[in-house]
């Protein structure tokens, strides 16, 4: 297993030329995943309505969903509503559509810290992080797979050339640690769809999983607690 220092020092031995300066960037920024997803959080009140305002530099089709989050009181997420990934005419013979399900819960740990310096936090890209955080959870497409409908994504949403150079290289060199860690937690019997969402942000995620039951593909803790998602 690749631990977080080698994880740092390694990159810029493996980005070249002007991704090279970018991660170094990223580096310096010290922008962290917390920080990321509460501007992400205060975009997506201002997130476009589908068919009345689609985003802006990529094409309508790319991400056809509103982006509706929750929060838990340590830095966990879940979605309130399902989000999608559609393939472009040209790529469907490859790829196919991606529906992240509603009450996904996610730390975004599949793309290493470091990268989120160099992420738009404008809602619209925040997709693509849970769509691929939903890919490695899940796993039912190979990591590569995985890993280009990320960078697919990005082309989307317009992301600098080599931003996504250098966030693409980023999770091929160390994504595999987050994939098998995920394997792990699955095989130990951890879920990450919420059949019904925490009343309070008071809740930590970690609190949440020892104190209620899992069973099945859901966590099904105990009705009194919680307010219904739907």
């Amino acid at each position: 297993m690749v631990s977080c220092t080698s994880v740092v020092s390694a990159v810029p031995l493996l980005i070249a030329g002007n991704s090279h300066a970018l991660t170094r960037k990223a580096n310096k920024s010290k922008t962290t995943k917390e920080e990321w997803m509460a501007q992400v959080l205060k975009q997506t009140r201002r997130r476009h309505v589908p068919g009345i305002n689609p985003p802006r530099g990529g094409p309508a089709f790319a991400s056809p969903s509103r982006l509706l989050l929750g929060r838990f009181r340590d830095p966990w997420y879940y979605l309130i509503e399902p989000i999608y990934w559609i393939p472009n005419p040209d790529q469907r013979g490859h790829f196919q559509r991606v529906e992240v399900s509603k009450g996904f819960a996610t730390d975004l740990a599949s793309i290493p810290s470091i990268f989120y310096s160099l992420l738009r936090p404008d809602g619209e890209y925040a997709d693509a992080a849970i769509v691929h955080n939903y890919l490695y959870w899940t796993q039912t497409r190979t990591r590569l797979m995985s890993d280009e409908i990320l960078k697919s994504s990005m082309e989307d949403f317009d992301v600098d050339k080599l931003k996504i150079q250098a966030i693409y290289r980023g999770v091929r060199a160390f994504g595999e640690r987050f994939w098998n860690e995920n394997a792990r937690l699955k095989a130990e019997g951890e879920r990450r769809i919420l059949k019904q969402y925490p009343p309070t942000a008071r809740i930590n995620w970690t609190d949440w999983k020892q104190r209620f039951p899992i069973n099945d593909e859901f966590l099904r803790p105990d009705p009194f607690f919680l307010t219904s998602p739907d």
